[in-house]
């Protein structure tokens, strides 16, 4: 047993720093492998791009359950507060929604100023459907003056 803890003793003492590293790694890779499995998934995912036109939180609430209606499943909700274009943006809301057009993450976008939006996506492939307000099963969703569009799949 003495011999055991010599061992112990002698090699704690040499590499304490890289056991360390190793059980911190190995929790961080626990941990996001945990979270990633406890992430919850959607069916649909809705993007609203707006810097000052965009629903409150009780609108949202009811968009998600009209698209949760009209279409089935679980819907997200993500507001991307930005000026497309402007200069002095959020650079972490930009990047956000740089990652949600660059992965196809959301199927249905609310768009305030459509014609900035096609010209710093370079006319990213998109279906207009036409302004919220033309759409009944929209009324009360806090989206009346923003452009419906879909995302057109991959080929």
């Amino acid at each position: 047993m003495e011999d055991f803890k010599k061992k112990f003793t002698n090699i704690w003492y040499y590499y304490k720093v890289p056991i360390i590293i190793g059980i911190i790694a190995l929790f961080v890779i626990v941990t996001t492998v945990v979270n990633k499995v406890n992430e919850p998934k959607y069916d649909h995912n809705i993007a609203i791009i707006s810097k000052s036109n965009y629903p409150s939180q009780e609108e949202v609430d009811r968009l998600k359950d009209v698209f949760e209606k009209k279409y089935g499943g679980e819907c997200n909700v993500v507001i991307y507060n930005v000026a497309l274009g402007e200069t002095g943006e959020d650079d972490v809301a930009i990047s956000k929604l740089s990652l949600d057009l660059g992965n196809r993450i959301s199927d249905y976008l609310f768009i305030e100023d459509l014609d900035k939006f096609l010209e710093v996506t370079n006319n990213i492939d998109i279906n207009t459907q036409g302004l919220g307000k033309e759409f009944d099963w929209l009324k009360d969703c806090g989206v009346d003056e923003l452009w419906l569009t879909t995302r057109i799949p991959e080929k």
